[in-house]
């Protein structure tokens, strides 16, 4: 499945008109642990390794020719993932062959989501422990035929929901840039702004 996402800043009115706009549909603790080797070849690459909860993934992004939106392929087969990342098999653990294979945690990030749903769109308000509020508006689509048109229509929900079309720091970089300003070198030097 292919991810097409938009993020926003929100302010109290924001937040206020999507709890108003949208069904509720759960609050959720996520503790996603994002991992890479020393010398950041995943994040160089725009591609995020994470255990959301202790289910493995990884985002790895399509072209994109839209702008301000996101497109991830996301693989959750810990197979496929092991496979994509060309790791030597030294474990049958996925974990620990990471770790065998010299990866590393690079964040640890605790968020509370409060997931909402308009039509075919999930709408997520996530609060890091940090203090930092995001808003994420996406779809999952089948192929990449559909992603302008699903872009299009993330961008007509946003503004009738009030919010500003603008880019804006996902949770991991603006972690990055708050707390660990080595990494965010690194995403910014490779011209990275989203994730």
């Amino acid at each position: 499945m292919i991810e097409v996402e938009k993020k926003f800043s929100l302010t109290p009115e924001q937040m206020k008109r999507i709890e108003e706009s949208a069904e509720f549909v759960k609050e959720v603790i996520n503790t996603d642990i994002y991992f890479d080797n020393p010398d950041y070849a995943l994040v160089k690459k725009d591609w995020w390794l994470r255990s959301r909860n202790g289910n493995f993934e990884i985002k790895i992004p399509l072209e994109n020719k839209q702008g301000l939106i996101n497109i991830y392929d996301e693989i959750t087969n810990t197979k496929e993932v092991t496979k994509r990342l060309e790791l030597k098999k030294l474990s049958e653990d996925f974990e620990e062959n990471l770790r065998l294979n010299n990866f590393k945690v690079l964040v640890k990030l605790v968020t509370n989501r409060r997931k909402f749903r308009i039509r075919e769109f999930n709408i997520d308000i996530d609060q890091m422990d940090c203090g930092y509020t995001i808003c994420e508006i996406e779809k999952m689509v089948e192929n990449e035929n559909e992603v302008e048109k699903t872009t299009q229509e993330i961008f007509e929900l946003a503004k009738s929901l009030g919010l500003e079309i603008k880019q804006v720091r996902g949770k991991g970089l603006e972690y990055f840039y708050r707390f660990n300003k080595g990494v965010y070198k690194v995403i910014e030097d490779t011209k990275l702004r989203y994730e």
